[in-house]
């Protein structure tokens, strides 16, 4: 069988996937929900550490685009601009 990842013995490979399996479904549910936050605050951080000067919704359209494509962060930013305050 070949791995999944390149950087990851198929041993401990092996051994991850059979712990997958036994959890239980609310516990893989709470495990995908985890790494998804986790992973959404890492991005949000290194687009700040690399726009400091961007504000918070400029963070959020930067986020939108880099992850759901341009198309959708120009949709939003219309709407945004047209939006009253």
């Amino acid at each position: 069988m070949a791995t999944q990842s390149k950087d990851t013995d198929p041993e401990m490979e092996k051994y991850q996937l059979l712990l997958i399996k036994k959890a239980s479904v609310s516990k893989r549910i709470l495990t995908a929900r985890s790494l998804t936050s986790s992973m959404i605050s890492l991005s949000r951080r290194a687009i700040k550490r690399a726009h400091p000067e961007y504000s918070q919704k400029e963070l959020d359209l930067a986020f939108l685009e880099i992850h759901y494509g341009n198309e959708l962060s120009e949709a939003v930013r219309d709407y945004l601009s047209n939006e009253k305050p």
